[in-house]
């Protein structure tokens, strides 16, 4: 609502310099308190911005008499193009909550994913030092002990990685 003070005390300051173009100040009003507030409060606003120019600024002047095409079509193009402007701003604003929504989920699914991965590691690192324990040659119960080292360093590695 403040929004749409601010731009009626505008549009009264200008006066004259707008009579050409007697909505120009309530258009940016529609559109940020649709971005602002949401879709309803720019409803309001669109639609108290329409009576405010079509009682102070449209002729006759204070009054909500119609004066023919003079005050139909500028109202009229007037509320659809707000109305499109609600539409379009609100739209966005969706999309924009959809995506912050899509990015959050696909944050978590990323830490999910590296916290398995890691998981993963260390148990192939523990799988061969349990298969070492089978192995009755030495040297390929030093190959098993090395392979399983080297996962286990990377699994530890890859925790620091991951850490905030």
């Amino acid at each position: 609502m403040a929004v749409f003070s601010a731009s009626l005390a505008v549009r009264f300051a200008l006066g004259d310099l707008l009579a050409s173009a007697p909505f120009l100040t309530f258009l940016p009003a529609v559109v940020a308190s649709t971005l602002l507030c949401g879709w309803r409060l720019g409803a309001l606003v669109l639609a108290l911005s329409a009576l405010a120019t079509w009682y102070f600024f449209l002729p006759p002047y204070l009054s909500f008499a119609l004066h023919g095409a003079k005050t139909v079509v500028p109202l009229l193009g007037f509320l659809v193009i707000g109305g499109f402007e609600v539409l379009l701003v609100a739209a966005l604003v969706e999309v924009i909550r959809r995506l912050e929504i899509a990015r959050r989920t696909q944050e978590a699914l990323f830490q999910e994913l590296q916290h398995r991965l890691g998981n993963t590691m260390q148990y192939v690192a523990s799988t061969l030092r349990l298969a070492r324990r089978d192995v009755a040659d030495p040297s390929a119960a030093e190959v098993l002990e090395q392979a399983a080292a080297r996962i286990a360093v990377m699994a530890r590695l890859h925790r620091r990685l991951q850490e905030p």
